[in-house]
């Protein structure tokens, strides 16, 4: 990225490498500093930049260059004083894209994207042909099953051949994490930089303290909405990035390896703007891995014999190696007026008390904002103790789910907000309604997920109750009862295995 005859411009430009910034982006002095935009029209004269209308006229409409989408209005704008601006509807939470406007682009290196060597023992990582520091020793050991899955992924993530896409299709709390860090250490080592993104702001703010506390001192950039405090502005030189697929939008071409966790989860599942923004972010040619227990079908038939259009690795056990706890199904329609709590099946409520008087915290899952709402009182009522809650949309719920994570509470109520990529104490799980549409299979195995994951508590209980039978809770309990099956063949399992169950 230097230039011979502009070497004021190395310092910034090293900074925006593999960045796409808008120019009123680059104009506000407290985002980019003083001069920034000045010297990034100056870095596009000399050809080290890209400079792009931010939303330019294609038919039959408009089309955003940040993320690709359509969603394009035509409002009043006070930076141009037209009354007639277009600007991005999807990519407005990033801030708007607006017709008036340009994006500047900065490749991560000129002259292609070569692929990474895989790195001699002990190597340092480089990043933008800057030596760097070492990577560390790991401080987590791995089981075999764990070991063996992340010495595949490493060789495939610095090969030049092999599939581009791979699989990792692992069971809910199987150390995806830390088998991730592996292929993310090789390609760094080896002079790339790697991104771990997932959909969910919660997921980010689990995984990065973990990642930071077992890579350090090497630089670990946490990218989520809220991150971009003084106090926590996410470094974009670093080499290891953990981000939102929102964030992503903010990289261009800037990763050799491209990891997204949990990619059956909402919004990413279902909105090609994000899946445009991970493509967007990776160097052409990079590796992209995908990671999930639950894959959704579009990832099934890349991973299928008769297309191989991807890899495919398997990890169906826990580190602790005990099976995963298979949901028991209740359904009873007196839960129509869950309202009331004299209502409430006997049955039910002994398993809540039982979980309580175990030692277990119990986290209950509802489908709807209003549930999470109204039920604690209906809930306190019946336990006889205060119960917490937390939704999207709630004003404190990073501060709910710590306290709840540190033994401030013992039951929780939440929406699909905490089903998956959070890693809680050792809890028994309850999920109201698993007949609501809300929910698929795949999300009532991530929230069954949530329990047994600890050494301590490996045995945690799960329990679906509804009003009445549900294809999505059949479908999650066998996903569930196949993937014992897997570790059971495989001769993966220390504890005694359900296999043959119900």
């Amino acid at each position: 990225m230097s230039h011979p005859q502009l070497p004021d411009l190395d310092p910034l430009l090293a900074a925006w490498a593999g960045r796409a910034l808008l120019g009123r982006e680059l104009a506000d002095p407290r985002r980019a500093g003083d001069g920034a935009l000045e010297a990034a029209e100056r870095a596009v004269a000399a050809g080290m930049a890209e400079k792009v209308p931010a939303i330019a006229r294609e038919w039959p409409g408009w089309r955003c260059a940040r993320c690709g989408g359509r969603s394009v209005q035509l409002a009043p704008c006070g930076r141009c004083g037209r009354w007639t601006c277009p600007y991005c509807e999807e990519c407005a939470p990033l801030g708007p894209a607006r017709g008036c406007d340009h994006l500047y682009r900065f490749p991560l290196l000129s002259g292609g994207a070569p692929r990474p060597k895989a790195p001699a023992p002990g190597a340092g990582f480089q990043s933008d042909g800057e030596p760097g520091h070492p990577w560390p020793r790991f401080p987590f050991p791995l089981t075999p099953a764990q070991e063996a899955v992340a010495h595949h992924l490493t060789r495939w993530a610095t090969a030049s051949d092999g599939p581009r896409e791979m699989l990792l299709w692992a069971a809910c709390g199987a150390g995806k994490t830390e088998i991730l860090l592996h292929a993310a250490a090789a390609v760094v080592g080896a002079g790339g930089r790697a991104l771990i993104a997932t959909p969910r702001r919660e997921v980010v703010r689990e995984l990065v303290p973990r990642i930071r506390a077992a890579v350090a001192p090497v630089p670990v950039a946490a990218w989520y909405g809220g991150s971009h405090t003084e106090e926590d502005r996410p470094d974009p030189r670093a080499p290891l990035v953990v981000a939102t697929t929102h964030q992503c939008l903010r990289f261009h071409r800037a990763f050799h390896l491209v990891a997204v966790d949990e990619v059956d989860a909402f919004p990413f599942r279902d909105h090609q703007v994000l899946q445009r923004a991970v493509d967007g972010a990776a160097l052409p040619g990079a590796r992209r891995l995908w990671v999930t227990a639950t894959p959704p079908p579009w990832l099934r038939r890349r991973v299928h014999p008769w297309r191989r259009r991807a890899g495919l690795t398997f990890l169906p056990v826990r580190p602790h190696g005990h099976p995963l706890p298979e949901p028991r199904l209740l359904w009873d329609p007196r839960l129509l007026v869950w309202s009331h709590p004299r209502a409430w099946p006997a049955r039910l409520v002994r398993w809540m008390t039982a979980a309580r008087a175990r030692g277990a915290r119990l986290v209950i899952f509802v489908p709807t904002v209003h549930l999470a709402q109204a039920l604690p009182p209906v809930m306190e009522r019946l336990l006889g103790e205060a119960v917490g809650a937390v939704w999207a949309g709630h004003s404190q719920r990073d501060g709910e789910v710590d306290r709840f994570r540190h033994g401030g509470a013992g039951v929780l109520v939440t929406t699909s907000l905490l089903e998956r990529g959070v890693t809680l104490p050792a809890v028994d799980v309850l999920v109201l309604f698993p007949e609501h549409p809300v929910w698929d299979a795949g999300a009532l195995v991530q929230m069954a997920g949530r329990a047994g994951r600890s050494w301590e508590d490996p045995h945690g209980r799960v329990l679906f109750a509804g009003t009445r039978p549900a294809w999505p809770a059949l479908r999650a309990v066998a996903a569930i009862r196949a993937m014992n099956r897997r570790a059971a063949r495989a001769g993966l399992l220390a504890g005694p295995s359900p296999v043959g169950e119900g």
